[in-house]
């Protein structure tokens, strides 16, 4: 997992870098922008009622698994420093991923739209390029299918947790820029049910976006 998201961060980074030359604006003010989630990582430690211990299953996903549509307001406090707010919608979510597979039978999880609000304290070392760090709360809505001889059942919940961070932006003109981030959330233990299933899940997610966003 490590290899290939250092392979995703250093991409984006290099991406960043070339367009260093680029146009530069304020980052004053507020914006707008999409950002496609290219990786992600989901760690769940799972216990089962009435079962002893617990287990832990991680999953990767690479590719396009994510929309997020997201917008905040920011400024420079004092040169250099800039503090913002940004709120994300996580519109399309395509993430499924199964725990156990067998004929006849199969446990999966299946992540679902959400939102988080964010705090951004970044560092303006250019007109053009802005690097940063956040911390906010995030909410996800995650489905648990189990799949056996008497059918199928499955258990909705929605996940919150608090997530940390760090990204960058980089201008392509004078209001359109490139953005990426890393993003980590550990969120609270849920119990899906109905008692039938009895199952306890606490999640621990690893984004990695790309996207842009205009400056209005």
């Amino acid at each position: 997992m490590t290899n290939k998201f250092s392979r995703f961060v250093g991409a984006a980074a290099l991406g960043m870098a070339m367009s260093h030359g680029a146009m530069a604006g304020s980052f004053d003010g507020a914006y707008a922008g999409a950002q496609l989630g290219l990786f992600t990582n989901l760690t769940a430690e799972l216990t089962v009622d009435g079962q002893p211990g617990s287990s832990t299953v991680g999953f990767d996903s690479m590719g396009l698994d994510r929309i997020e549509l997201f917008g905040g307001y920011g400024m420079e406090v004092m040169p250099g420093l800039y503090l913002g707010g940004q709120l994300s919608y996580v519109a399309v979510n395509t993430f499924d991923e199964k725990f156990i597979s067998a004929p006849g039978e199969s446990t999966a999880l299946e992540a679902g739209p959400g939102f988080s609000l964010k705090a951004i304290v970044g560092y303006v070392p250019s007109p053009s390029t802005m690097l940063y760090t956040t911390l906010g709360y995030q909410q996800r809505e995650f489905e648990f299918v189990a799949k056996g001889p008497s059918g199928t059942e499955k258990a909705d919940e929605t996940a919150a947790g608090f997530a940390i961070g760090f990204g960058a932006r980089q201008y392509l003109t004078e209001r359109v820029m490139l953005t990426a981030e890393v993003l980590r959330t550990s969120y609270s233990k849920e119990t899906f049910g109905p008692s039938a299933l009895g199952v306890n899940l606490e999640l621990t997610e690893l984004t990695f976006d790309l996207g842009v966003a205009y400056r209005f």
